[in-house]
């Protein structure tokens, strides 16, 4: 059985770009192919026109799944030290206002942090790699309101400032509709949409 089949799409530089779609659709597994943490099993798939799956492409993509792999015993300075170490691109300035804009210390250990806190620490990583796209697979969950709102500000200002393409699945609607403005909608595997949200709202 096909998971995805005939999906090729464009989505538009610098912008936030919601991925729905019902349960089942495909959204978990486009945003790992697209990440390079899965293999097609037939065709191809390109990001930023280079197979996902490469050094070059692992360079300027980074995905933030829902389950948010973090070493529990690192404190937050050992975590984004690590991210020094395995990024050439590494920007630590920027991972560190993320961390601090969520009062998070450096010296707090990962795995005493609320699940609010470690996905911002996690966001910290994905975004001090300067990534050209961020992939993010139902990564706000888990977080309260008043945190998912914090860091929806955070990747709206990512995506405005740096030109960073943000893709965000999220089954938490009224966070993509206050925020996203493109949106591509999967329906069983195949994609069904792929607009502009204004352009969207125009039309129906």
């Amino acid at each position: 059985e096909w998971a995805l089949r005939d999906c090729g799409f464009t989505l538009p530089r610098g912008r936030i770009t919601a991925l729905v779609g019902r349960n089942g659709a495909g959204k978990s597994t486009l945003l790992h192919l697209a990440g390079g943490l899965l293999r097609p099993a037939h065709g191809e798939i390109r990001v930023l026109d280079i197979p996902p799956d490469t050094a070059a492409a692992r360079t300027r993509v980074a995905l933030l799944t829902q389950d948010k792999p973090l070493y529990p015993r690192f404190t937050v300075a050992d975590t984004l030290l690590m991210g020094r170490k395995l990024n050439a691109s590494w920007d630590g300035s920027v991972a560190e206002r993320v961390v601090r804009e969520g009062g998070i210390a450096l010296t707090a250990r990962v795995g005493e942090l609320s699940p609010g806190r470690r996905t911002r620490v996690a966001l910290a990583l994905a975004l001090g790699k300067r990534p050209d796209l961020l992939l993010l697979d139902e990564p706000l969950a888990d977080l309260d309101p008043v945190v998912r709102g914090e860091i929806m500000a955070t990747l709206m200002a990512e995506a405005a400032e740096r030109e960073v393409s943000i893709v965000l699945s999220s089954h938490v609607l009224p966070d993509l509709e206050q925020t996203c403005d493109w949106v591509m909608l999967l329906r069983a595997g195949r994609v069904e949409l792929s607009e502009d949200t204004d352009t969207l709202r125009e039309g129906h």
